[in-house]
């Protein structure tokens, strides 16, 4: 869940933030293990304090030399590959997150003063129906957008996003999912597709 025009010097926000880092930290680690069990080996990252995501862990394997004949046999040739093929919901290392629900973050943007929008869809989800069954679920809870316009959607993909977005008065955002220029994938901003369509930005600074 993005939050827009938070206001991050909220003391409540950052307590909660802080909830929400450590059920995020022992989910790593309880990830981390299943990677071992099925086989991998990997060093914790050090991020310095920082929260350890998904993709971190992912790195981790990909980056361990005992991991790179069997990543070569499975033809996994990144660490976004490893990302999808074991730490995806359904895969065999995936751990789901206890907190936030999606209620608890839409009320904790909206409580610090944000905007509150669904992150890229299609990334977790391929479905089309169960991903427009999702937003409306959001919906109720609240959400403010959604994510339409992503560096891996199809134009197909946007324009369902965006027509349902449209339908139910939502914002509609995009990204490059930026994470530094050496990313294989996620290298360059403003690298997304809009397909025709336009954002709806309309009230992004004025909530």
């Amino acid at each position: 869940m993005l939050g827009y025009e938070v206001d991050v010097a909220d003391a409540d926000f950052r307590d909660r933030l802080a909830e929400f880092r450590a059920d995020r930290e022992g989910r790593a680690g309880r990830m981390a293990d299943r990677l071992r069990e099925v086989g991998f080996e990997l060093e914790m990252p050090d991020r310095g304090g920082r929260p350890i995501g998904r993709p971190h862990l992912a790195a981790a394997v990909f980056e361990h030399p005992a991991n790179a004949q069997r990543l070569r046999d499975e033809g996994l040739e990144d660490s976004s590959a490893v990302l999808v093929a074991y730490l995806i919901d359904g895969a065999p290392a995936f751990v789901r997150r206890t907190m936030p629900t999606v209620p608890d973050a839409i009320e904790a943007i909206h409580a610090a003063g944000g905007v509150a929008v669904w992150a890229h869809p299609f990334w977790d989800l391929d479905d089309p129906q169960v991903t427009i069954d999702a937003l409306a679920r959001f919906v109720d809870h609240g959400i403010d957008g959604v994510e339409a316009f992503y560096v891996t959607h199809t134009a197909e993909q946007t324009a369902l996003l965006a027509d349902a977005a449209e339908a139910r008065g939502l914002l509609t955002t995009g990204s490059a999912d930026f994470h530094g220029p050496s990313h294989p994938h996620f290298s360059q901003f403003r690298a997304f597709e809009l397909y025709g369509r336009e954002p709806h930005l309309a009230f992004i600074g004025r909530r």
